[in-house]
């Protein structure tokens, strides 16, 4: 009878204008009846009831952008159906301190939200491979949508959300006292939270969200290109060309076999991205990769085998020195290494990145480290040589080949 009661008693303060206060007559009855009219007026997102703005709208705007007002509606309209379902009992009412405990259940917007950035960060992807859009300050991006797409996104990902999963919070709703009136003191940000689904509070931090589930996703893209071995994007991804990885000019005569090779290569990486780890600002990614050390070991087996069976005619063509890297590489059997690229990121700019020198070994397969094994071998072979003709032309041959950390 008296859940009854206090039912008739919220319809009428809505209907007479009265619903900003209360005479505390009868402090038990009237603390229950005004804590079911604050929450109903809640459910309803009835701000004026509380003699406030709405607070809501303002602060989608300033997460989704002034001149995305629709987006801002439809974000508003997904929270303020879903309040429609909340649900409370009162656990208790305090007329001396004018507060009361309620235990609400409420649909839980996380849901919602995954929907959303999956949506968000799939769309940024497409755009930024298509060329629509160029890659900013991740921050900036969502801003940078059509507020149309936006709005679609976040409409259908409130179709696709399930409503009946759901959360529970006791909170503490405070009344005051002025001239013998209950008076609700505003709604606290625990009460908007609850409010909103869960989403009020996240608002502002929805772009490291959407960040934080945007980046691995962009890292994996990265790490595609790396495996179809386009060379623009290695050479920003590592800093360095691939002419300068393998020491040598794309007129040299090693340099299409060793292109080929690593071209092969680089489609056999395997690699598993971690989680963005957003107080370090880095993400580490886990590789499993081909070791050109056999190849390089090969190679050198089949130059001083070549060499030492030409000895009364010591010359070896260009030719000669491309079909034995050649024959290296299809005779020698794959071998896998693991090495961790960590990738750390601008916490201010997410698109402003740098990464380790391990991704170097893993698009080289190891060869900017083993190459340098193949002069030590040559210089090798000519310090047991006598003659000036065989120290010649192991000298010319050690010259031909890459440049990096040689003689």
């Amino acid at each position: 009878m008296k859940k009854i009661l206090a039912v008739l008693l919220v319809g009428i303060l809505a209907l007479t204008g009265a619903g900003a206060a209360f005479v505390v007559s009868h402090p038990d009855m009237q603390m229950e009846v005004m804590t079911n009219y604050v929450m109903e007026n809640m459910k309803g997102y009835h701000w004026s009831a509380f003699r406030m703005e709405d607070p809501v709208t303002p602060a989608l705007t300033q997460a989704l952008g002034e001149d995305h007002p629709e987006s801002v509606s439809a974000f508003y309209n997904y929270m303020k159906d879903s309040a429609e379902r909340m649900t409370w009992e009162i656990v208790s009412t305090d007329p001396q301190n004018l507060t009361a405990q309620v235990e609400v259940t409420y649909v839980d917007g996380v849901d919602f939200l995954q929907h959303y950035s999956d949506a968000l960060c799939q769309h940024i992807m497409d755009s930024l491979e298509d060329g629509s859009l160029e890659q900013s300050n991740l921050a900036t991006l969502m801003t940078a949508l059509p507020d149309e797409k936006n709005r679609d996104m976040i409409v259908d990902s409130a179709e696709k959300s399930d409503p009946t999963k759901t959360q529970t919070a006791t909170m503490t709703l405070q009344f005051a006292k002025q001239y013998g009136l209950c008076i609700p003191q505003g709604v606290s940000d625990e009460a908007m939270n609850v409010a909103s689904s869960g989403l009020f509070q996240g608002i502002d931090g929805m772009k490291d969200m959407v960040a934080q589930r945007l980046i691995p996703q962009m890292v994996d893209r990265v790490f595609q290109t790396i495996q179809r071995f386009d060379q623009k994007e290695l050479q920003t991804l590592t800093g360095r060309s691939l002419e300068e990885m393998i020491g040598m000019k794309q007129d040299s005569p090693l340099y299409q076999p060793f292109f080929n090779y690593l071209h092969s290569c680089a489609g056999k990486i395997r690699y598993t991205v971690g989680a963005f780890q957003k107080e370090e600002g880095k993400i580490e990614v886990e590789c499993s990769f081909l070791d050109s050390k056999g190849v390089i070991q090969r190679y050198l087996e089949g130059a001083g085998s070549y060499i030492f069976s030409h000895l009364t005619h010591p010359v070896i063509t260009d030719e000669v020195n491309a079909r034995l890297l050649e024959e290296a590489i299809q005779a020698s059997e794959e071998e896998r290494v693991k090495k961790t690229v960590t990738i750390t990121f601008d916490p201010t700019d997410y698109s402003q990145f740098s990464v380790s020198d391990e991704i170097q070994d893993v698009v080289s397969a190891n060869l900017n480290r083993e190459i340098s094994g193949i002069s030590e071998g040559f210089n090798q072979l000519a310090n047991s040589l006598t003659g000036g003709s065989w120290k010649q032309m192991i000298d010319g041959l050690v010259d031909k080949l890459p440049h990096v950390g040689l003689r």
